[in-house]
């Protein structure tokens, strides 16, 4: 229980993972919208009425997300991945399929997020991901629903943990293919049209040979430049 009526605490008995407990959310939800927050981030003051007036300015965005402050990890880790999470900072509607980047790299910050419960369904959250990149996972789905749009200024704290999951992945270019291997399996199999179908598979075949190269030149080293970094 918590003090404050409003807040309703669901717990699972046993960890069953990131994917799954955000679907219990989803679906205990009553209200408009979904925001999603990690337990070691925080939102800024203002978040979410920022991003509620900015969904309510542009009725045809699904998903609002924003610039998150980076606390924790190296210099160089923590200032790319700001430039990453602000990357369409312009207070404007886009399309995240027609980005370029959209299958190569996630920049959009899971705490940073608010989206319309009614395009939230059940394909949003995949199961049993071994390298957990369930959260561009959904917002590739929900990009097949309408726009996004991103707040110009920081609405999230993201903590950045030496020994965390994101540290590890952007750190190791070989754990970087494996898991945008196994996020882009699973796209294929629910590709929407003939286009988007052809984009996935062109961008698996991509990944697939960055592999080959690395059993073909020594490991992984040998092609770590060629691979971009991905923020999760």
């Amino acid at each position: 229980k918590h003090s404050d009526h409003r807040v309703e605490y669901i717990r699972h008995e046993t960890n069953q993972g990131v994917s799954v407990a955000r679907r219990t959310g989803a679906i205990a939800a009553k209200g408009e919208f979904i925001a999603f927050l990690d337990a070691d981030d925080s939102f800024l003051p203002g978040k979410l009425a920022q991003q509620l007036a900015a969904m309510q300015r542009f009725p045809s965005v699904v998903l609002c997300h924003g610039p998150a402050v980076v606390v924790g990890g190296s210099a160089a880790e923590s200032d790319a991945m700001m430039a990453g999470f602000s990357l369409e900072a312009t207070g404007s509607p886009y399309k995240l399929r027609e980005k370029p980047y959209a299958l190569g790299s996630n920049y959009i910050c899971l705490s940073t997020v608010l989206c319309r419960r009614a395009c939230v369904g059940d394909d949003c959250f995949p199961r049993n991901m071994v390298y957990q990149f369930e959260d561009w996972y959904m917002w590739l789905r929900l990009s097949a629903k309408g726009a996004f749009v991103s707040l110009d200024s920081p609405v999230t704290r993201y903590s950045l943990h030496e020994d965390g999951f994101t540290t590890r992945t952007m750190r190791n270019p070989q754990r970087q293919v494996l898991a945008r291997l196994e996020m882009l399996a699973g796209l294929i199999s629910i590709s929407d049209s003939p286009a988007w179908l052809m984009r996935v598979g062109g961008a698996i075949f991509e990944q697939l040979l960055l592999l080959a190269r690395s059993r073909s030149s020594g490991g992984p080293e040998a092609w770590s430049s060629r691979s971009p970094m991905v923020a999760v």
